[in-house]
Parts: C-alpha cells; sequence; structure tokens
C-alpha cells in the first residue's frame, strides 16, 4: 500500500509503541503522514523518550506529521474533566473515577485485564509490562489542559481478585482469581501536593459500572 503514494495512513494496529515502532517508521519513510491509535502514543516523550526521539527525527527528517489520537478510556477520564472545567473560574483539583464490567466486553479485552489469571500471573504480566490500560497518561494531559503544574505522576496497579465464580462468554473466573485491573494514576504538583487523581477499575463482574467527575475549585460569579 504504502508504494501507491498514499497522502495519510489510519495507522491502527497495537496499543504498544514499541511494538510498531517498524510500522510508523516504514510509513513515515514513504512520506505518509500518519493518524495513529497506539495508546502510548500520548505523552510519548514521557514513558517512551528514546523511541519519541526517533519518530520526531524521521517524521521532519520526510516532511510528514505523526498524530496519536489518545488514550482509551481518554474521553472520560481526559476530554470531559477538562471540558466541564470550563465553566469554573480555577481549578484546584481533579478527580475521575471509571469503573467498567467488563463480563460483556470481547474476548481481547478480557485477556488484556488478566481475567482469569492467578494473582502471580497478573503481578509477572504488570511487571513485564503486557497489563497496562494506560491511564498513566491521562494525568499528564488532563493536568496540562487545567494548568496545572504537574510535576511528579505516580501510577499503581494491582488485581481486582475474584470473590466468588463468575462466568463470561468466553472465561470462567473462580473465587481468588484476577477478575480484571485497578489501576491508579496521581499527578503531584513539585512541592507533593496531589492536583489530579484518576482511579480506573475494569474487571468482569463489576457492580454498579459508572463514571464519576469530581472538581475542586472556584466557580465564575455568572453561577
Amino acid at each position: 500500500m504504502l508504494e501507491q503514494n498514499a497522502d495519510v495512513v489510519m495507522h491502527s494496529t497495537s496499543s504498544s509503541l514499541a511494538k510498531v515502532m517498524d510500522q510508523l517508521l516504514a510509513c513515515l519513510e514513504a512520506e505518509s503522514c500518519i493518524v495513529s491509535t497506539c495508546e502510548e502514543l500520548s505523552y510519548p516523550f514521557r514513558t517512551h523518550p528514546d523511541l519519541a526521539a526517533k519518530l520526531d527525527a524521521a517524521a521532519k527528517e520526510w516532511g510528514v506529521a505523526l498524530v496519536g489520537t489518545g488514550v482509551n478510556p481518554g474521553f472520560v477520564m481526559d476530554k470531559l474533566v477538562v471540558t466541564l472545567a470550563a465553566v469554573v473560574q480555577r481549578i484546584e483539583h481533579a478527580k475521575a473515577l471509571r469503573i467498567v464490567d467488563a463480563s460483556t466486553r470481547r474476548l481481547p479485552l478480557q485477556k488484556k485485564i488478566g481475567a482469569g489469571m492467578t494473582v502471580e500471573e497478573f503481578r509477572a504480566q504488570v511487571k513485564a509490562g503486557v497489563i497496562s490500560t494506560s491511564a498513566c497518561r491521562s494525568p499528564q494531559h488532563g493536568g496540562g489542559q487545567l494548568e496545572f503544574a504537574v510535576e511528579q505522576i505516580t501510577e499503581t496497579i494491582e488485581p481486582k481478585v475474584a470473590a466468588e465464580r463468575v462466568q463470561t462468554e468466553y472465561l470462567t473466573i473462580e473465587p481468588g482469581q484476577a477478575a480484571g485491573v485497578h489501576q491508579i494514576a496521581r499527578g503531584m504538583s513539585k512541592d507533593g501536593k496531589e492536583l489530579v487523581y484518576l482511579e480506573l477499575q475494569m474487571y468482569v463482574g463489576a457492580k454498579d459500572p459508572a463514571d464519576t467527575i469530581s472538581l475542586t475549585g472556584h466557580r465564575t460569579s455568572a453561577w
């Protein structure tokens, strides 16, 4: 396809930047602009500085653009937070909580969040970088849009352990096995003050799935 002189490539193959580097470089070298859904292209200079610099240099060399479309669930934990904050004069803290029942989701997603693994297997996959929802990039984006001086980002990823047997169309999760992922990311100021708090619970059998956003600050006098 690249031999057909494509002006733009819509790239959607993997969430891992390392896995798609050869694909992206090939498109850039073909002088094609790229719009990619690769989640790790969201603020790549923080998480993959060497790879990001290589892509930046290649795009400049060939005179084309490379754009990452963002992170899923970026709308709730990024865009919606910023949109709601638009009517507030000053924001001091932003919090987003997303609870997702993965029971009805497709098999690749259930596997991606570690459903059906032992706790030990889950932790090993987290350590290997296989299990990650990319939510940790949201404090960087949201903090920047809200004009927060986010200097530090902390992240924890833990298994959500099943308390009872849960059956999906694809998997059976026994009590004590991982039902999914519980991830918390915090954006901190230079002096350690929490500015952004993001929590994602995505697991099979989640109770009361919902999206909750809390903003602390000062409203405008027009309210």
